[in-house]
């Protein structure tokens, strides 16, 4: 092509044409200018389509991210209460000698247990974030939300696990039982010597106490973290494979969280004082058509009820100002007028239909 091009130029020049030689020089250089911006084009698609790949398959690591820290989180949560539970009754005298003795559990409710989550690829997405494709950009708020949760908890299990450290060097060197209570067996006079301490030892109660001040929380971000990994799963999932009401449903109900009970605007709600339920923050989604507003009643002293307005068709978490009781009943309202509760409970999220 090159020698073609030449052989043009050199008949032009030979027989004296220069105007025209100007001019077919002038097209040449064109067509060079064209071919350049050809080929610039093509390695941008070329470059964009790397890019897009490469993202894709972040986004294949942060699924597979996202559903091993909701697994992990369904697996502990149910220890976490059933342990808060024990701990409140302990302090309340209301574990009896045979209990003691029976269940070892019982008599390690001070732990160290603590989620074993991960947030390599949520640190990584949030760090280029400027290069996001337009459509995912609105995972932006979520990751963030993710990880000033995670960081909320570390904090909560750095405490609690200070307090056990605490507690550890107390039995150690205090109670010659310790270094015996994890055999299979023990004598007589060393149970007997151990529950005495778990069921009637006034310094056990203050670590006990001590320990739950700090553990109480512990619930609270476990779940969270949870609640927001769902609701970054299903926005995912809704950008890539177009989920409808029913898939979201379907995909919260597999990893153990069904929708708030649906009541009547003329629902009156009952409050167990006894029972303390947990502010938590909460899938909230309008599968409706319309705009909504929703308000609930917090129970504190203070009684506030706290408000949210919804778009069509949005699912989002409650931010940690606007934390919701397990058991909230929520008020549904469109266009002023209420149009129907639900009531909460664990393990729910609220779906508006």
């Amino acid at each position: 092509m090159i020698k073609f091009f030449r052989q043009i130029r050199f008949k032009l020049m030979k027989e004296n044409k220069t105007s025209r030689y100007f001019k077919y020089a002038i097209g040449e250089i064109i067509l060079v200018v064209i071919g350049i911006l050809i080929a610039l084009q093509i390695n941008n698609w070329n470059d964009q389509k790397n890019k897009t790949s490469d993202f894709e398959n972040i986004l294949d690591a942060l699924e597979e991210e996202i559903i091993e820290n909701i697994i992990e989180a369904n697996f502990e949560i149910p220890f976490i209460r059933d342990n808060m539970l024990a701990i409140t009754r302990a302090r309340l005298n209301k574990i009896t000698t045979n209990e003691f003795i029976e269940n070892p559990i019982l008599r390690a409710l001070i732990r160290s247990d603590k989620l074993d989550v991960n947030s390599d690829d949520i640190k990584l997405l949030v760090s280029i974030q400027e290069t996001f494709p337009e459509d995912y950009k609105v995972l932006i708020p979520y990751l963030k939300m993710y990880l000033k949760i995670e960081n909320r908890y570390k904090s909560v299990e750095a405490s609690y696990i200070d307090e056990f450290s605490k507690y550890i060097t107390y039995v150690t060197n205090n109670q010659p039982w310790y270094g015996y209570n994890n055999l299979p067996v023990l004598d007589s006079i060393q149970l007997q010597k151990e529950v005495e301490f778990y069921a009637n030892s006034p310094i056990y109660k203050n670590y006990l106490a001590a320990y739950q001040y700090h553990y109480s929380d512990n619930i609270r971000f476990s779940v969270s973290l949870k609640n927001i990994s769902l609701v970054l799963l299903a926005k995912i999932k809704m950008i890539r494979e177009d989920l409808d009401k029913n898939d979201i449903v379907s995909l919260f109900k597999t990893y153990n969280t069904t929708p708030f009970i649906e009541k009547t605007c003329e629902f009156s709600e009952y409050i167990d004082e006894f029972i303390n339920y947990n502010d938590l923050q909460l899938p909230i989604y309008n599968a409706t058509d319309k705009h909504i507003a929703i308000e609930w009643l917090d129970y504190s002293e203070d009684g506030i009820i706290d408000k949210l307005n919804l778009n069509p068709k949005e699912l989002i978490i409650n931010n940690a100002s606007k934390r919701m009781k397990e058991d909230a009943v929520v008020k549904v309202y469109s266009e002023g007028k209420c149009i129907k509760k639900y009531k909460g409970l664990k393990n729910g999220f609220l779906l508006i239909q």
